[in-house]
């Protein structure tokens, strides 16, 4: 039993981007959906009030980045040449801008100007409370944002790349539809004797006579239907 054949460069790459792009979207939508920041407020003569902050309420569009994503693995599947560079662009640019927000949020979350000035603006708006301090204690969820943003770019660099030699859909299926017109003509039945001598073809000097075309001939189906 012979061993099965190697996977060619180009269906491996194509196997690679829908991986990195199902990875990189499922991580970032778990990421962003979960704690990033803690935030205690306190006031004078106020209790103590504990202010948790998702990466979705602190960067929405890593969420949306991430159903781009797995819209991407379906624009793989579905596009050819044209489509998958574009889609490869857009996702490549999308991955990076992510990663590059995420990376801004674990410098600057707890710095004035930077994420401190949006962590004490959305706990302000929800509790009622301006702080002049933000005092935030991060998760390492971050981190994972970054890890999906990364892995998406990734998905997107390998479509851009190696996207116009993948096999193609819609002519893989051209293909396989091409040959139904013979099939149905070799299996037509032969012409009868009888059919022959209406048209006047003596079938001992013919043995072996091709089926006739009613298509062209609709005397023959309507005789036959006799």
């Amino acid at each position: 039993m012979s061993d099965p054949a190697p996977a060619t460069p180009s269906r491996r790459g194509y196997a690679v981007a829908l991986v990195l792009l199902v990875a990189g979207g499922a991580l970032l939508l778990l990421a962003y959906g979960r704690v990033w920041v803690s935030v205690t407020v306190s006031d004078a003569g106020l209790p103590a009030l504990h202010v948790d902050l998702t990466g979705h309420d602190l960067q929405p569009e890593g969420t949306a980045a991430a159903l781009v994503a797995l819209a991407g693995v379906a624009a793989l599947v579905a596009t050819r040449r044209v489509g998958r560079l574009v889609s490869g662009a857009v996702l490549l640019v999308v991955g990076l801008l992510v990663a590059a927000r995420t990376v801004q949020f674990g410098l600057t979350r707890s710095a004035r100007p930077g994420y401190g000035d949006t962590i004490a603006s959305i706990v302000a708006e929800r509790t009622g409370v301006d702080l002049p301090q933000v005092a935030a204690t991060a998760s390492p969820w971050w981190l994972a944002g970054l890890l999906g943003a990364l892995l998406v770019a990734a998905g997107g660099a390998v479509t851009l790349l190696r996207g116009p030699a993948w096999p193609e859909m819609g002519r893989r299926y051209e293909r396989a539809d091409a040959p139904a017109a013979d099939d149905t003509r070799a299996a037509r039945p032969p012409e009868s004797a009888w059919d022959q001598l209406d048209r006047g073809v003596d079938p001992t000097q013919h043995p072996s006579p091709p089926a006739p075309d009613t298509t062209t001939d609709p005397t023959l189906g309507a005789h036959r239907d006799a």
